[in-house]
Formats: C-alpha cells, sequence, structure tokens
C-alpha cells in the first residue's frame, strides 16, 4: 500500500511540473514587448529620459523622410533600443518608385532589427474603376521588391476596418500584419488578425523625453526581427 501511494505521488507531482513547464511556456510566447513610434514630428528626443521608461524596448521609426531614420537609428540604437524601419505607402504614387526610396533611405537592417514595415490605409484617386485590382498589384510589387532586397518579408501595416474591407480575401496570406487599433467599428475574425505579431494603438501618446506625439505599439519581438 505504502508503495502504491509513492508511486501515485511521484506521477501527480510529474503531472505538476508538466502543467507548470507549459504554462511558463505559453506566458512566454505570449509576451509582448512595448514599443513607441516615432517620425519627422517627433524632433527632439532626450535619449536618456527616454531609457528611464524601461517599459520600452524598441522604437519604430518613419523612413519616408530623408535622413530621419539614419539619424534616429543610430541614436537608438547606442542608447540600447531595438529599432524598426516602417513606410507609409501612397496608392497614388508608382510603387517601385517607392520601394527605392524605402530602400536609399533604409541601407541596411542588421540582425536584431525588426523587419520592414509597410503602412498600407488607402485606396488609389488615380485608377478609381479598378483601383483595388490596382491597388494589390502595385503593394504587392512594393513588397516583393523590399523582400527581394532585405531577404525578409515586410510587415503589413493597416487598421481594422482597412483590413476588413481590402485585405482579409486572402490577397497577402502569406505576410504577417501589424493591425492599428483605433476608430474600428469592428474587429476581424480571431482567425484573421487577433494573433498578430504587432499591434499598434495610433491614439497619440505623449512620452516623457520625446518631444510631439508618438504611436504606442505591442510585439512579439521574437516573430518580427530580421535573423
Amino acid at each position: 500500500m505504502k508503495k502504491v501511494l509513492i508511486s501515485l505521488l511521484i506521477i501527480f507531482f510529474q503531472q505538476v511540473q508538466t502543467y507548470s513547464q507549459n504554462d511558463d511556456t505559453a506566458s512566454q510566447k505570449d509576451t509582448r514587448s512595448f514599443g513607441i513610434g516615432i517620425s519627422s514630428q517627433n524632433n527632439k528626443i532626450n535619449w536618456e529620459k527616454l531609457k528611464n521608461d524601461k517599459i520600452i524596448k524598441f522604437v519604430l521609426i518613419n523612413c519616408n523622410q530623408k535622413g530621419f531614420f539614419k539619424k534616429r537609428s543610430e541614436e537608438a540604437k547606442k542608447n540600447g533600443f531595438i529599432i524598426g524601419a516602417f513606410y507609409y505607402f501612397d496608392p497614388n504614387q508608382d510603387s517601385e518608385k517607392q520601394a527605392k526610396e524605402f530602400i536609399s533611405n533604409v541601407k541596411l537592417l542588421d540582425t536584431g532589427d525588426i523587419v520592414p514595415i509597410v503602412n498600407i490605409e488607402k485606396i488609389s484617386e488615380k485608377y478609381p474603376v479598378d483601383s483595388l485590382n490596382n491597388l494589390i498589384r502595385e503593394f504587392e510589387s512594393m513588397l516583393l521588391s523590399l523582400e527581394k532586397n532585405y531577404n525578409k518579408k515586410p510587415i503589413i501595416s493597416t487598421s481594422y476596418g482597412f483590413y476588413y474591407r481590402y485585405l482579409q480575401n486572402g490577397y497577402f496570406n502569406n505576410y504577417k500584419f501589424c493591425i492599428s487599433e483605433y476608430y474600428s467599428r469592428k474587429k476581424p475574425e480571431k482567425s484573421s488578425t487577433e494573433d498578430a505579431p504587432i499591434n499598434q494603438n495610433l491614439e497619440k501618446r505623449k512620452i516623457y523625453g520625446v518631444c510631439g506625439s508618438v504611436t504606442w505599439n505591442k510585439a512579439i519581438l521574437s516573430e518580427i526581427l530580421m535573423k
């Protein structure tokens, strides 16, 4: 009888340990780091003050404007932040020209940097009859150019509303999404974007050490870093 009880206790503690390990693994997988998004309006940044905000781990830097990304990415890295480049796609401009602009402004992304992010939230005004088909074609062209240059698929950044209206029909199933959480009347289904590795809140926030408002981001960094 004593041996049976000992055996049952051993099995019980083994199961508890297994459940604990599984919970730890799930917790690590679901852990999201916090970061901010900055653009040219954030013309003054006190990096020492920003570093005091221990919760901020990464900085997404707009690369539409020549010279801004280079300067800010060097400063951010020097101060221990993970960096990423994001670009606002203009559907009324040539996609190849925009891809070249991105690559020109972001010469190199190192291992440990965040993969390229391209934001899309507008339909073309130049092609009203075939606007959606043209949008998909032009946007995909830019994504493929960036993938060829950086050897990594870019992340598509968009709002819930735009995703639902234009992008949910399987056009970009092979890409990861960054979903913006603002003015959304309807949230996407769990199977589509709930598990997006990065989410963005576009309600402007003030951060100590940064002049002007920033966007607030949550990300599973292990899923979006250059390797």
